[in-house]
């Protein structure tokens, strides 16, 4: 049985249609094996190949995929990425990301096939311990793994670096060495020459053993997906009451499951910060995620959002309809409407005219006959979210005493010889 054939073994549940794989190959022994595997096995391939640009040794490689695609007339794209030094390896994953999704489109397939291996998978792994991430992240990558409307490929994942070079010298498959991958400046080299070393003296059968994890951290993270799945039904807010019904694990992969549907990086540290927030007394809170975005708690909803609040302008009203700047219709009678059942009716005896139509301000008052309160205070009472009580609207008078809030107050203690009928619509 040949050692690659593990691979076909990955790719048999999408191998059911007729759409291309789109494989992205750099000219290294890794992709180049894995394209010629492929190629051998009559799979319908599309090769992608990026230049980064940083050693002269990247033409010699185009020009290695570019033959090799010719000969067995294979489709091939090629971009060349221009990728600042600083966060190199991020931006250039990014980037390679962009590309092969836009082939995937362009030739109406969801599947794009890396040859990440088992190598890469142990340091993968390595760096998200050392680094901290979350559940999943310390299984490292993942055979098959979603992404939107596409599905990326490693079928060699469980094959060692070393069976892929002995595949390529048993079938002279060409590849050319990238030098780069010896330079200690880049975090994953230092793993690879310095660390890694350390594991293999220790084990001999360290590859079983590499697997053996994976495969374990990865059933246990999906069994606790499962059950986050069934709770938030693809939902991107939870219940608080639900969250804390749940076990810890199922918490925190509730919290992952929010950030990912938003698609923001995280760590563990950043879910155990949220969820302590979370747990507190306070009613409304908040957590900064980015500049834009916050995970937000306000009473018993839990969302990612960015609460921004409203221009505070006030505006002077006359009677009849008075549009709001394109947010709101605010409709002011003296004489009773033919649907009244859907205004306000606010009686007085004497109002400081014109009224004015504003938002909640620092300091607002309300009054009852039983004496006056806080509108802060009200709000808590009638548990209103701290991320809508700045969007409230206040109707005041020109001695600035509160009239009406919609569907929250309504001043009765003017008197009762007058009456104006009020109503207002968001647009």
């Amino acid at each position: 049985m040949n050692k690659l054939d593990s691979i076909l073994a990955n790719l048999e549940p999408h191998l059911t249609t007729e759409k291309a794989l789109i494989v992205s190959v750099s000219g290294g022994v890794d992709s180049m094996s894995l394209l010629h595997f492929l190629y051998q096995n009559k799979l319908n391939v599309v090769v992608v190949h990026f230049n980064h640009l940083t050693r002269p040794e990247t033409v010699k490689e185009a020009e290695l995929v570019q033959s090799f695609c010719e000969i067995r007339k294979i489709p091939l794209y090629s971009f060349e990425l221009s990728v600042p030094q600083s966060n190199f390896h991020h931006q250039a994953h990014r980037l390679r990301a962009y590309y092969l999704e836009s082939v995937a489109k362009q030739r109406k397939t969801p599947f794009i096939v890396t040859a990440h291996h088992l190598n890469d998978l142990f340091e993968t792994m390595l760096i998200s311990q050392t680094r901290g991430g979350h559940l999943l992240s310390y299984a490292g990558m993942q055979v098959t793994r979603k992404k939107g409307s596409f599905i990326y490929l490693k079928p060699c994942l469980y094959l060692s670096k070393q069976q892929l070079m002995t595949y390529a010298k048993e079938n002279e498959v060409p590849f050319l060495d990238d030098y780069s991958n010896e330079s200690h400046a880049y975090l994953r080299n230092r793993y690879r020459h310095s660390v890694i070393p350390f594991f293999y003296q220790e084990n001999d059968n360290l590859n079983e053993q590499i697997i053996n994890y994976h495969t374990q951290v990865t059933k246990a993270h999906n069994f606790i997906r499962g059950c986050t799945l069934k709770l938030i039904d693809n939902k991107t807010e939870l219940s608080l009451m639900t969250f804390k019904q749940q076990a810890e694990a199922v918490q925190e992969d509730m919290l992952a499951c929010l950030f990912e549907m938003h698609q923001l990086t995280f760590n563990y540290r950043t879910i155990l910060q949220i969820k302590k927030m979370i747990l507190t007394k306070k009613p409304n809170n908040r957590f900064q995620i980015t500049p834009n975005l916050d995970f937000i708690k306000a009473y018993d909803r839990l969302y990612i959002g960015k609460e921004t609040k409203p221009k505070q302008t006030p505006f002077t009203l006359s009677e009849g309809s008075n549009r709001i700047n394109n947010m709101a219709i605010f409709t002011l009678l003296s004489k009773s409407p033919a649907n009244s059942s859907e205004f306000s009716k606010l009686c007085y005896n004497e109002l400081a005219f014109p009224l004015i139509l504003r938002r909640r301000e620092n300091g607002d008052r309300v009054t009852f006959k039983f004496g006056t309160k806080k509108l802060k205070d009200l709000l808590i009472d009638l548990k209103i979210p701290l991320s809508l009580r700045d969007g409230l609207w206040v109707l005041v008078d020109q001695n600035n005493q509160v009239l009406w809030i919609p569907h929250i107050y309504l001043n009765e203690t003017l008197g009762d010889k007058n009456t104006l009928y009020l109503h207002v619509s968001e647009v």
